[in-house]
């Protein structure tokens, strides 16, 4: 089943004007994006785990949460994605499972979700990011350099 044209386009472009607000980097430019993120998800039907669309406009609500630092929340939004097609494996969403994880104190929890970062998106993915988390990534992980 797919979304009728006209909601997907009206979802894919409140999407667009929310990644422009993100991109901005302000506390309030994120504010302002999450709430579109919001309204984009509101569009869509239920159940919404059932769509691939609220699985990226969730990682991206919780792109917003973690770049506040907002990270309980984070941690909340992360989990209701999993259960969104596509999220299990995906090396972006593991990354940032384990950054929250870490952020949290959640040092088990961390690692493992960063080595499923590290496995699906080999060092790369960390490049980017702050070098703590690769750092810790490797005290858990044998032989990364």
């Amino acid at each position: 089943v797919t979304l009728p044209e006209e909601q997907f386009s009206f979802i894919q472009s409140a999407c667009s004007k929310a990644d422009a607000l993100l991109e901005e980097g302000t506390r309030e430019s994120t504010v302002n994006a999450f709430r579109g993120y919001a309204g984009a998800l509101a569009e869509l039907p239920e159940p919404t785990h059932s769509w691939h669309a609220a699985g990226w406009i969730l990682s991206r609500m919780g792109e917003c949460y973690f770049r506040i630092g907002s990270f309980e929340q984070a941690q909340d939004l992360y989990a209701d994605l999993m259960w969104h097609p596509g999220a299990i494996g995906n090396p972006w969403i593991h990354l940032r499972k384990g950054q929250i994880n870490f952020e949290l104190g959640e040092m088990d929890k961390a690692g493992g979700e960063l080595i499923r970062a590290y496995m699906g998106g080999g060092k790369d993915i960390f490049s980017l990011e702050d070098p703590k988390y690769y750092e810790y990534l490797k005290t858990v992980a044998e032989g990364l350099e």
